[in-house]
């Protein structure tokens, strides 16, 4: 019972977790934002639900701290009648139906997996019994599941050795394809260009090599102000040899 109570209660808390994150969540984005925003995955009827109610109840009740909102938004999202509920998993549902339809191509085009998660020895017994016809890919019963599970249960241990073999397979090539995935993903970030007074201090920090104690910044603060104009042409020039890479940096990830 305590267990039955407790997952749709850790479900629940997970989603107001992703609500309160998503509305704290910086305007500023790297160069890689539209990759981001298309593998992220849809809300379900309840955040959405709780987007359309949030600032309502923030005005209402501004004295309410965050746990009490989350209550309230869960005892109203309850209350609302069937067919209220059914607009907004008809919404989730066709954000989800979006998201597999986008998501397979921006993996396929980073070298990725199409799948979140590998397979495992049980999933691929599964499918070995739909690919051998034992079992019909439509219309499974619960009886059937268990028939299924009873089946495994009774396999031997040598059977199952050929499962467990699969899935580490298919564990190691989809691991591989998701560090692919990140690596490219990296490469599309660009580091922004650093202006002359920082390259100035870096190449002070390097000339010291630790001999100089102290704040670095605050004498290269006063070197700086001493420098000539000439001497300061170096690092305005490297300046704007950085900025020049940045923009071309930034024109073929575009391309890409």
């Amino acid at each position: 019972m305590l267990r039955r109570n407790f997952v749709p209660f850790l479900r629940f808390r997970i989603d107001c977790i992703r609500i309160f994150v998503s509305k704290s969540t910086s305007s500023n984005e790297c160069a890689d934002t539209s990759l981001k925003e298309t593998l992220k995955r849809p809300p379900n009827s309840f955040i959405l639900f709780s987007q359309d109610v949030y600032e309502e109840l923030k005005r209402e009740h501004p004295d309410l701290k965050r746990p009490q909102l989350m209550s309230l938004m869960a005892t109203k999202y309850k209350k609302l009648s069937e067919s209220e509920k059914e607009r907004y998993k008809n919404m989730s549902k066709s954000l989800r139906a979006k998201f597999e339809v986008e998501k397979g191509p921006v993996l396929r085009k980073l070298g990725g997996p199409t799948r979140k998660r590998s397979a495992t020895p049980y999933g691929l017994f599964w499918k070995d019994l739909f690919a051998t016809g034992q079992l019909p890919r439509e219309s499974i019963s619960k009886l059937m599941a268990r028939e299924v599970q009873q089946k495994w249960m009774n396999l031997k241990d040598d059977e199952k050795s050929k499962y467990f073999e699969m899935a580490q397979e298919d564990r190691d090539k989809h691991r591989a394809q998701k560090e692919a995935v990140f690596a490219k993903a990296e490469s599309h970030k660009v580091k922004k260009p650093r202006n002359a007074f920082t390259l100035f201090v870096v190449d002070l920090n390097e000339a010291a090599q630790a001999d100089i104690k102290g704040n670095m910044v605050t004498l290269a603060s006063c070197l700086w102000k001493e420098m000539s104009s000439e001497a300061k042409g170096k690092y305005i020039k490297l300046a704007a040899e950085e900025r020049e890479r940045y923009k071309l940096q930034l024109l073929r990830n575009k391309e890409t």
